[in-house]
């Protein structure tokens, strides 16, 4: 027990020491984009929604609008690689928009409500599909995949409810499930079968609840309350002096975006890259005027979406909205290359903001 104290003190000022010495951590420009802000890839376009319940995909400056102001026949929740965006229509069934063409891609035999959360480069989605509940509303459901015009029930781990979060280009998919107890644990989805990943070290405590909230493509699962899972072997990412994290996205390179807890009481989003944790704060320019509240998504460029707040010169009130983290200096001119060639697919389709 005296050890498990002396640890609590030390680690919070390890990683602060860490995140000022550690000189490679990139610094970040802020562009503000939109109200929400639901996913980003690797070609450095964002998914997101403004104040006329437009959906859009932004590109290098350039907004593509998913459909006219007001209306709310497809909403996009995840995009992929090849810019195809997994949504959801005013049905609640799930769909993929695909160069200006929305496909109904349904939910499960049954149920009311489907709720993608992603897509990968496949055009595989996996959400959950959900039984409506009179006076209260949709269920926790039960995990689904959409592929090749199937839809996959993925089962549970004994439980009532499972929900997929996130499926990568090796087809595995990671989510939460629930026990017999009720308590829930991440899951890896993997060759037709539900596995249980278990608490972080093989620890088992009853009363106990957390979940897989995504994986790479090297196959890490990032699992919400601070811990990477790579292939069995677990990895604390520590918290900014708090002693609690919430870990939301991963990329290729194993930088992790989420939100913790610091030793001042408040909530702060941060960036773990290499071993070490740092408040996306102290990342950006004190002259922004942006204030980070939430991080969401990271690409493999080291791009940034979340939620935050800003003033612009004259105001007295700050207002909310998503921004985009851009690192300092700006990608290479390769880069910027590939987001022209692949604007110019996109490009087509454009819809002016009216």
């Amino acid at each position: 027990m005296k050890r498990i104290k002396l640890l609590v003190f030390i680690i919070p000022m390890v990683w602060g020491l860490h995140c000022e010495a550690f000189s490679e951590v990139p610094q970040y420009v802020v562009q503000e984009l939109g109200v929400v802000l639901k996913d980003i890839n690797n070609m450095g376009h964002v998914i997101g929604r403004n104040n006329y319940r437009q959906c859009f995909i932004w590109q290098n400056g350039t907004y593509l609008y998913l459909n006219e102001p007001g209306e709310i026949d497809f909403s996009g929740y995840a995009i992929n690689n090849y810019g195809q965006v997994a949504g959801i229509t005013s049905s609640f069934d799930a769909a993929v928009w695909d160069s200006g063409t929305v496909t109904n891609i349904g939910k499960l035999p049954g149920r009311y409500y489907a709720e993608p959360a992603d897509i990968n480069d496949l055009t595989q989605v996996v959400g959950w599909s959900s039984h409506f509940i009179p006076g209260i509303g949709p269920d926790a459901g039960h995990a689904t995949l959409w592929q090749d015009g199937q839809i996959v029930d993925l089962g549970t781990l004994g439980g009532q409810y499972s929900q997929a979060y996130a499926i990568n280009n090796s087809s595995r998919i990671v989510g939460r499930a629930q026990l017999p107890n009720s308590d829930s644990r991440p899951f890896l989805w993997q060759d037709g079968q539900m596995i249980n990943l278990g608490l972080p070290f093989g620890q088992e405590i009853e009363g106990v609840s957390t979940w897989a909230s995504d994986i790479n493509d090297k196959g890490q699962v990032l699992v919400y309350h601070g811990y990477i899972c790579d292939n069995g072997i677990w990895t604390d990412i520590g918290s900014l002096g708090g002693g609690w994290t919430g870990a939301e996205a991963i990329n290729n390179l194993g930088w992790v975006v989420g939100r913790s807890l610091t030793t001042e009481g408040t909530f702060k989003p941060f960036l773990y890259k290499d071993g070490v944790m740092c408040s996306l704060d102290s990342l950006i320019s004190p002259d922004s005027n942006w204030r980070l509240i939430e991080a969401h998504g990271i690409n493999d460029q080291g791009w940034i979406v979340g939620y935050g707040s800003y003033k612009d010169e004259g105001d007295i009130n700050r207002k909310g909205g998503a921004y985009l983290l851009i690192p300092v200096p700006e990608p290479s001119s390769v880069f910027a290359l590939g987001l022209a060639m692949f604007g110019t697919g996109l490009g087509w389709v454009r819809r002016k903001k009216k």
